[in-house]
Formats: C-alpha cells, sequence, structure tokens
C-alpha cells in the first residue's frame, strides 16, 4: 500500500511540475538550453572517449581474449625487448605450443602495411593501394568472426603451399565491388601475385587494432613467403614482427601462465631465436628481464588509444567544467524562480503542506528540467561527435568512429543528466523548504541587505573562476598551435606535393628497382609545371627509421642507450633541393652516387653536432651498428636541420644514404634490412605554383613506368605538416568553443542575479533616487555590486589558471606556464562580458521612478 501511495505521490508531483514548467515556457526553455549545451558537449567528448578508449572488439565473447605480450605497437625488431610485445614466427609457434590454457592462440602483422593490389583481368591497369594484414590461419576463427558473405580465412589457408586467398573489409567491398556477391571467387594480383577473394568481415569489424588506417584485406601469414620473397620475415627466427591474441578455454585460469611463458622465452633465446651478435643477453641477469605478460585483449591494441587518451580526457574535463557552469547557471535561475514562488509556498506549508513534500516537489521539478535538458543534449552530442570527429581527424579517409551514439553512450548522457538535475536542484530545494510561513506571506524577502541574494552571488564568483580558468586554458592551447604552426621546419613545403606509393616487393632486385625508379623519375620532370622530383624511403616529414651506428675505432657493440642513434633515410639525386632542404656543406646525393662508387651519406647539423662535436664531418665515416662496418658510408654534405615526426620536438639526427647504392653485409639478418631500404614509400614533387591539373598526369606517369606502383594519395606537402597538426587543431579549436560557451553562460548567470539583485532592491534604489542620488550614481552602484563578483571570481579563477597551465605543459610549444597573452585575453573577454550582462539591468535601475518604487513598497 505504500508502494502504491509512493507511485501516486510521484505521479502527481509530475504532473504538477509539468503545469508549472508549460506556465513559464521562457524559464523552461532557458534551462533546457542551457542545460542541453553543457550535457551535449560532454556527451560528445564521452562517444569519442567510448569509441577510441572504452569499446570493446565486435567480437564474439571478448571477456576471453587475452593479448600475449605488451600491447604497444612497433615495429619489426631483432633486440631483446624487456617486457616483449612482438614475436617472430617461430616464436609463435612456440608460445601456440606452450599454452594449453588457451583454445587458440592467433598471430598478426603489428601495423596493417600498404600493398600494391591490381586487377588480374589487367596487366595494363594502374595497381591501388590498399591497407593489408597478414593473419594467421585461425585468427577469425580465435576472434569468433563470421563472413558476411564467401568464408573467412582458416589453417588450411595458411600452408606453405596452399593456394593464396585474401578477406575483404566491408568497406572496401562496398567501395571496390559495390557490395556484389560476384566479389567472391574474383581474382586480383596482390604484390604481382593472384589471390583468390574467398571472403568479406562484418561491417563493423575493423580490425584487431583500432587506427585512422584500417585494414581493407586480410591474408594468411604463409602469404609473406610469396609476397616479400627473400626477404620474408618469417624466415628469419628473430625477427619480432607478430602480436598475438589468444581465447581463454573455458574455465581456464591464467594463474602461472605469464611465469610459464616467459622461462619457455628464456629457453628459446639461448636455445633458437639467432640473435645478431650486437642482441644477445650480457648477463643473466638480463636474460632473466625478458618476460612474456598476459593483458585483457577484449579492446584489441589501442594505437588511437595511446595516441589521443590525453587530449580527450583534456576535453572531456573542459566539457565537464562547462557542465559545472552550465549547473550554476540554472541553479541561479532556480533560486531567482524560488523566491518568485516563495508566497506560494508560503501557502502550501501554512495549510499543512510537509517540508518533505516540499522538497520533493521541487527536486521533481529539477530532475524534469534536467531531463529534458538531457533529451536536446542527445541530439547536441549528435552534432557535437560529428564536430569533434570532423577536427580531430579532418583528414582521415576511412575512419573506424561513427557519430551515432551507442547505447553506453546514450546511458551515460540519462545518467548525466539525472544527476546534473539534483547537482543544480538540491540547493534551490532545501532554500525553498526552509522557508517560514509568516516571514513569506509579509514579503520579507525584499531586502536592501547586501546578502539577501548571496548564494547566487556566491554561483556567479564561481562561474567566473571556472571561466577565466578555461578561457586561460584556450589561449595557451591557441598559442602552442600558432608556435607550432609559425615555427620553421628547416624545409620549404610550398609548392611542393608529396605521392605516397607502394612499390612490389617480392621479384624486385635492386636493380630492377633503380632501373624503374629512374623512369619514374624522367617520366615525372617531364610533365609540364614540374621543376623538380625526388624519390625517398620516407618524406620530409616523416621521422625516417631508426638505426643504430658506430665509428671507426670502435670495437665493441655500441650501448642500447640511444648514444649511438640516428634516424635514417635513402634519397634519390635532387631530394634536398627537390624539398627546400639547404646544404650547408659539402653536397648533396649525385646522379654519379652508382653502386660501383664508394657509398656515401649527407648528414644533418644534429648528426654532425652529436657524433663529431665541433668537427667537420666531411669527409669522416660511420657505418651500422657492427664493428666490421664502422667504414661503410662516407660523409659528403651537411644539411640543415628539419623538423620531422613530431613537430613539438627538436630536429633528431639524422643521415641520408644514396637510393642507388648498398651496402654489402655478411649477415643475412642485414642483408635483408638493406634490401626493405629501397623500397621507397615517398616521391617529392616540386611544381610551379599550380597542382590542380598534375594528379592526373601524375598517376599516368606511374602507370607508364611501372603498373603494379601502387598510389596511396597525393598531396601538398602543406597538408601532410597540418595533418601532424590535426590533434593540436582539434584541443586548440574546442578548448576555445567550450571557453566562449563557458563566457556565454557565466554572462547569463550574471545577467540573471543582477536583474534579480536590482528588482530586490529597487524600494532601497527609490529612496536613494528621492534623497537626491542621480542616474550615474546607480548604474556606478549596481555595477559595483556586478564587478565585485566578477573581481573574486577572477581572483580565485588566476591561481587556477596557473595551475592548470602548469598540468598542460607537456602539451604545450614555447609556451611558459604564466602565459600573459592568455591571461590578459582571459581577462577582457571576462571583463567584456561581465560588462554587457551588467550595463543592462543597471541602466534600468537608473531609469527606476522613485514614486512608484516607494508606492509599491
Amino acid at each position: 500500500m505504500l508502494d502504491r501511495n509512493w507511485v501516486f505521490q510521484m505521479l502527481r508531483d509530475n504532473r504538477y511540475s509539468l503545469r508549472k514548467l508549460r506556465r513559464a515556457p521562457v524559464f523552461t526553455l532557458a534551462v533546457t538550453l542551457t542545460l542541453g549545451l553543457g550535457i551535449g558537449a560532454t556527451t560528445a567528448i564521452f562517444s569519442l572517449i567510448h569509441a577510441v578508449m572504452l569499446k570493446n572488439l565486435p567480437v564474439t565473447d571478448p571477456s576471453q581474449l587475452y593479448l600475449i605480450g605488451s600491447s604497444d605497437p612497433c615495429c619489426a625488431t631483432s633486440v631483446l625487448q624487456g617486457d616483449w610485445q612482438s614475436f617472430s614466427y617461430s616464436l609463435y609457434k612456440r608460445i601456440a605450443a606452450s599454452a594449453p590454457q588457451f583454445d587458440d592462440i592467433a598471430a598478426f602483422q603489428q601495423r596493417a602495411g600498404i600493398l600494391s593490389v591490381r586487377d588480374a583481368a589487367s596487366d595494363t591497369a594502374q595497381a591501388r593501394a590498399m591497407m593489408g594484414e597478414y593473419v594467421s590461419g585461425n585468427y577469425f576463427r580465435t576472434l569468433g568472426l563470421h563472413a558476411i558473405a564467401g568464408r573467412m580465412i582458416t589453417p588450411a589457408d595458411d600452408e606453405r603451399n596452399a593456394a593464396p586467398v585474401a578477406v575483404l573489409s566491408y568497406r572496401a567491398w562496398l567501395r571496390d565491388y559495390n557490395a556484389s556477391p560476384a566479389a567472391i571467387g574474383s581474382v586480383v594480383k596482390i604484390e604481382t601475385y593472384p589471390f583468390t577473394i574467398i571472403g568479406v568481415t562484418p561491417p563493423g569489424f575493423y580490425g584487431e587494432t583500432l587506427s585512422s588506417q584500417p585494414p581493407e584485406l586480410w591474408v594468411p601469414l604463409q602469404s609473406e613467403f610469396l609476397i616479400d620473397g627473400k626477404a620474408a620475415f618469417n624466415l628469419v627466427p628473430s625477427t619480432a614482427w607478430l602480436h598475438l591474441i589468444g581465447h581463454l578455454r573455458s574455465g581456464a585460469s591464467l594463474n602461472g601462465v605469464p611465469e610459464q611463458l616467459s622461462t619457455m622465452l628464456q629457453n628459446w633465446i639461448t636455445t633458437e631465436a639467432d640473435l645478431p651478435a650486437h642482441s644477445q643477453p650480457k648477463s643473466p641477469a638480463e636474460l632473466a628481464r625478458q618476460v612474456i605478460s598476459i593483458a585483457p585483449g577484449g579492446a584489441g591494441i589501442g594505437t588511437m588509444r595511446q595516441t589521443y587518451s590525453r587530449s580527450l580526457w583534456l576535453l572531456f574535463a573542459l566539457c565537464f567544467t562547462v557542465l559545472l557552469i552550465a549547473c550554476a547557471t540554472v541553479a541561479n535561475l532556480m533560486l531567482a524562480r524560488g523566491v518568485t514562488h516563495r508566497t506560494s509556498i508560503a501557502v502550501q506549508l501554512a495549510l499543512g503542506a510537509s517540508r518533505q513534500r516540499v522538497l520533493r516537489q521541487v527536486l521533481t521539478e529539477c530532475v524534469l528540467l534536467a531531463l529534458l535538458g538531457g533529451a536536446a543534449g542527445a541530439g547536441i552530442s549528435l552534432i557535437g561527435t560529428k564536430m569533434v570527429i570532423a577536427l580531430a581527424f579532418r583528414h582521415a579517409v576511412d575512419l573506424p568512429i561513427h557519430a551515432w551514439p551507442s547505447w553506453p553512450v546514450l546511458s551515460f548522457c540519462f545518467g548525466l543528466s539525472l544527476i546534473t538535475g539534483f547537482a543544480f536542484g538540491v540547493g534551490p530545494a532545501w532554500l525553498a523548504s526552509r522557508a517560514e510561513p509568516i516571514e513569506s506571506l509579509r514579503r520579507a524577502n525584499r531586502s536592501t541587505r547586501m546578502g539577501a541574494a548571496l548564494p547566487q552571488k556566491l554561483l556567479v564568483v564561481l562561474q567566473t573562476a571556472l571561466s577565466i580558468l578555461l578561457i586561460s586554458a584556450a589561449g595557451v592551447l591557441t598559442h602552442s598551435l600558432l608556435n607550432l604552426e609559425r615555427q620553421d621546419l628547416g624545409f620549404n613545403p610550398l609548392n611542393r606535393l608529396e605521392v605516397s606509393m607502394e612499390p612490389p616487393l617480392a621479384d624486385y632486385t635492386l636493380d630492377d628497382l633503380t632501373t624503374r625508379y629512374r623512369a619514374l623519375l624522367d617520366r615525372l620532370r617531364q610533365l609540364p609545371g614540374i621543376r623538380g622530383a625526388s624519390l625517398g624511403l620516407d618524406g620530409p616529414t616523416s621521422a625516417g627509421w631508426g638505426k643504430t651506428i658506430i665509428l671507426p675505432g670502435e670495437t665493441t657493440m655500441p650501448p642500447a642507450d640511444g648514444s649511438h642513434s640516428t634516424r635514417w633515410n635513402r634519397v634519390s639525386p635532387g631530394y634536398f633541393e627537390t624539398v627546400g632542404m639547404p646544404i650547408i656543406a659539402g653536397r648533396g646525393i649525385l646522379d654519379s652516387d652508382r653502386d660501383n662508387t664508394p657509398a656515401v651519406a649527407v648528414v644533418n647539423e644534429s648528426f654532425a653536432k652529436k657524433f663529431f662535436g665541433n668537427q667537420s664531418a666531411l669527409g669522416r665515416h660511420f657505418g651500422p651498428a657492427l664493428p666490421g662496418y664502422a667504414n661503410a658510408l662516407e660523409i659528403v654534405g651537411v644539411v640543415r636541420d628539419a623538423k620531422s615526426g613530431d613537430l613539438r620536438k627538436p630536429a633528431q639526427p639524422m643521415a641520408f644514404g644514396a637510393l642507388t647504392q648498398h651496402i654489402n653485409y655478411g649477415e643475412t639478418t642485414l642483408q635483408g634490412s638493406d634490401k626493405w631500404d629501397h623500397f621507397i614509400t615517398s616521391v617529392q614533387i616540386l611544381h610551379s605554383g599550380n597542382a590542380g591539373a598534375l594528379d592526373s598526369q601524375i598517376r599516368e606517369a606511374f602507370r607508364q613506368a611501372d603498373p603494379n606502383f601502387a598510389i596511396l594519395s597525393i598531396q601538398p606537402v602543406s597538408e601532410e605538416v597540418d595533418t601532424q597538426l590535426d590533434q593540436q587543431h582539434a584541443v586548440a579549436e574546442l578548448s576555445g568553443l567550450f571557453g566562449v560557451l563557458a563566457l556565454v553562460l557565466a554572462s547569463i548567470g550574471l545577467y540573471g542575479v543582477t536583474t534579480y539583485t536590482v528588482a530586490q532592491r529597487t524600494g532601497e534604489i527609490g529612496i536613494r533616487m528621492a534623497l537626491g542620488a542621480d542616474r550615474l550614481h546607480i548604474v556606478l552602484l549596481v555595477l559595483r555590486g556586478a564587478f565585485v563578483q566578477v573581481t573574486l571570481g577572477a581572483a580565485i579563477g588566476l591561481p587556477a589558471a596557473l595551475l592548470v597551465s602548469r598540468l598542460l605543459s607537456a602539451m604545450l610549444y614555447h609556451v611558459g606556464v604564466f602565459d600573459p597573452a592568455s591571461l590578459g585575453t582571459a581577462i577582457a573577454a571576462l571583463l567584456l562580458g561581465a560588462c554587457a550582462a551588467s550595463v543592462l539591468p543597471a541602466c534600468r535601475a537608473a531609469s527606476t521612478d522613485p514614486v512608484r518604487s516607494l508606492r509599491a513598497e
């Protein structure tokens, strides 16, 4: 019976609250929009956090999936890793046989790579570049995925002599085959070899690694022998290039499994690994540090989580601050509304209503308003999520993130609405329930005391402090972005294009590549409007490959402390002139640098300073990290330092080898590494300034030089640089938007409090004017009261802003903790907002008729 009465009372409270809200449409709309903006912005950022950092893979039973090894995505390596993250093919087989606790252990390539794909029906059609991934035959079975068309790769497809097959992503199936069933069974040439398309993955599957460049096709691990030929990673026991994921058996436990696998790993290192001499463990203690950990794998490998986590949590904190300001604004409106309704509440109390009933009634109204705000927020979050994705990934072509909110996101929005309703409703509800009927009926709310609206003024102080914090944070982030955009890159991005490409890997010898590269350059340089063209293992915006070097006279392996590390690139003649990288000593790479001439290198200033100090680097030698090759390369030139990779970091030491030369290694591992050095991924083009008509001509030049050369993209180098700043652009622009929103909300709050205060002090203002006060005196009186609140808020907000700047220091570029420009902008914006919010109520106060105000009293 009590439960039924409680339900009836709740329904009556809801009906009564809805009637009150319908009678105050302006108030209801203002509160709904204010909350909708705060809740919508916060939910939009949470949508991205959920998609990037919290969402499980769309696979069967993700809770039973475990990553074997740490999940840090890196690159192929032949060195000891400590906590191992990647594994060679032979070690994968040992692990799969040594862990009976798992139903399946699947292997997959560390990062999806570019593959050259061409229709088998035509020998002259231009190849297209597709993101491909090598996977073991049990990969899809381990994940519990079933094909939407055709079938998935099976262990039988992953045998050495099996017919080559491939599985398409749903996106590639739609794009390239218009979702036609005829795609199943069709043949494409991948790296010049025929592969049969056997199936299509489900629509929501983007691979096990969330990335801005997800795989478009999957091929069996054994295909790597075919595609990569003699340079196949599978042939080298020490080359670690695979990640592992396992499905735990039902009822099995992981207790002792990491220790068991670590012992197996250490035995493998000493007996089978065949590690290069410089990578052998130096002591039993170093060997004991080689371990294998196991971590939950239901969310896959978080490449994007690592890249965007700090920025996303920062944006979430800024959004939550905006939500707090919105709550304070709504609480102010509720307090003002409570004062106007104090008489009706007093009547209810005088007629016998309990204070608990009044408290419940006001809270019910607040929760209804919050739910309305949440509904508006859900709609705003959909638009906001699309905007955030467009800002954060403005150059992404095939992004595995969608704007449509999921059930966890909608649940977050609903829960946030309820919490918000209670947060801004408790104070007004408590004050309403504390009203004394006699005092309220005597109109005791009209007062000349400055503390009559103290709770509202305190909320304005809080809003002001939070607003100056947000505006200051937006200022330092924008200042940092401007510094990044205006810095000297060390090369000239203007009037330059970069063509990202993929040459076939298997059958091409170094002589074949040299011939084709020369033919490609000749064709490109003959195009009208092109002033120069060059080739590179990587382009000027990439960080290059990491290498450890050794200098003449050093007879032992270099220490693994970074003291002998550098970045490495191979480039064609004319590279430095084409990209606009000045040579400051010696010469660049020339046409005369051939395979039958001494191997040469050009280094940058940081390389010369790191390894030779103040001495000239010209004529000096260095080589890869084996004492027998310390004289392999002669330095013939020094170029200016140029930024690459992370533009916030100083230029790294870098060396450039000639693309037409190679080093005669005796070691099998180094021979394969030298071959990979010559598969370029970047073509640089200097044009006359009109790039619009070049796209089709460049593609035709590639097709004529070799139809198997696949083009991934053709982009201005300035756009490549801008792409590296996408994250900084998004954070700065969104934080600025949140700062403006916070300022608007704080100004609305100040306007409401000032208007309410003027209304409460009408009698006092009338008396002052009757006693001779002029209009200017009244305006200054009201403005003084408003600016006292703003000053107090600024006094609290400025130290907080300095603290936030310190916390953001790791994300800033050449911006100090104390940034006068950002703080000055924040203060100026706050003063402008305060003036706009308080001038109108002050003018209304100054136009008060003393006679009418005294009669009203």
